[in-house]
């Protein structure tokens, strides 16, 4: 069962947007779980570093839309991607480095309260309006 979900406020209304935050709380649902059964050092680090690059596939595909569309705000967008990604690695090396499953259940359930729904009900919907009022129904 999926801890988190898409919600309207967290919706962009780009199908592929949407599609892709969706497989991500997937991923991150899978990290949860590994973690939360005690699994090992290893496997939960496999996840978690899996979480991890697809993130970074996520935000590559923004980005070069955004670069295609010449958004404005692409500057403030990857630096806000930026910091996310160095976010999610501290939260690795801590992890690997400590081996405390707390620190990956408190990290991503402190991540989830704050940045990613702020992030997408901000930056990812004014994105999403750019497109739609440009003409652009998808990426």
């Amino acid at each position: 069962m999926s801890v988190y979900s898409l919600t309207e406020e967290t919706l962009t209304g780009i199908p592929a947007i949407d599609e892709q935050h969706q497989e991500w709380l997937t991923h991150l649902d899978a990290v949860l779980t590994i973690a939360e059964r005690d699994e090992p050092i290893e496997e939960v680090a496999r996840t978690l570093k899996f979480l991890v690059a697809y993130t970074v596939e996520h935000f590559s595909t923004e980005e070069t839309c955004m670069v295609h569309h010449h958004y404005a705000g692409y500057a403030a967008h990857k630096a806000a991607h930026e910091r996310l990604v160095q976010s999610l690695l501290d939260l690795l090396d801590t992890y690997q480095r400590h081996g405390t499953v707390g620190t990956v259940t408190d990290g991503l359930k402190t991540f989830m309260e704050g940045w990613f729904a702020d992030h997408i009900q901000k930056m990812d919907k004014a994105l999403a309006l750019f497109l739609q009022e440009n003409g652009f129904s998808d990426l």
